[in-house]
């Protein structure tokens, strides 16, 4: 049984921790209910490229997100022809996957004990971490704004000046004294 008990129509129970960046299904299922979605999908040992992600969706009962399937896309280098992935190196990018997971939460730890966290209050320092850096998606609609990969580009606008404005520039370049 998955850990996603409880997921009502409301929304899980702790929305924080379902939009971490590490909060992946690879992380809330276990090896043998990976291994049971394999033995559907495929009897034997091997299972051709193009069926990972119904493995992953049998497993889950629902699609896997594109991020982790891109995971599993570069790990197992479904993108390019290759011979059928065995259970057991299906087994080794589980693996990899979810340590690779563990560094990435480890962003969403702040303070390891109150007396950080005091300390930190008390100077009114920043986390080393925005955001951007822990969760998925924006929690507000004011967050929205600027939660982006893109590049911005400013497009400049040079000032534009009627007549009057011109020559009154000109007459003080030229040393007129224009306010006597």
């Amino acid at each position: 049984m998955s850990r996603n008990f409880g997921v009502t129509c409301l929304g899980p129970p702790n929305p924080f921790q379902v939009t971490l960046l590490a909060s992946m299904g690879v992380t809330n299922f276990s090896d043998e209910e990976f291994h049971d979605a394999w033995e559907n999908v495929q009897e034997g040992d091997q299972v051709i490229r193009t069926e990972i992600y119904r493995v992953l969706t049998t497993c889950y009962g629902f699609e896997p997100m594109p991020e982790e399937l891109n995971f599993f896309v570069s790990k197992l280098g479904l993108d390019q022809e290759r011979d059928p992935v065995t259970w057991d190196e299906f087994l080794d990018v589980i693996i990899t996957i979810r340590e690779e997971l563990k560094i990435v939460a480890k962003n969403g730890i702040h303070f390891k004990s109150y007396e950080e966290l005091r300390l930190a209050r008390g100077k009114h320092t920043r986390n080393k971490n925005g955001p951007m850096e822990i969760f998925r998606q924006p929690f507000t609609m004011g967050q929205e704004y600027g939660w982006h990969e893109e590049e911005v580009e400013n497009e400049r606008r040079p000032k534009k000046s009627c007549a009057e404005t011109k020559h009154a520039e000109a007459l003080i370049k030229a040393g007129v004294d224009v306010y006597y």
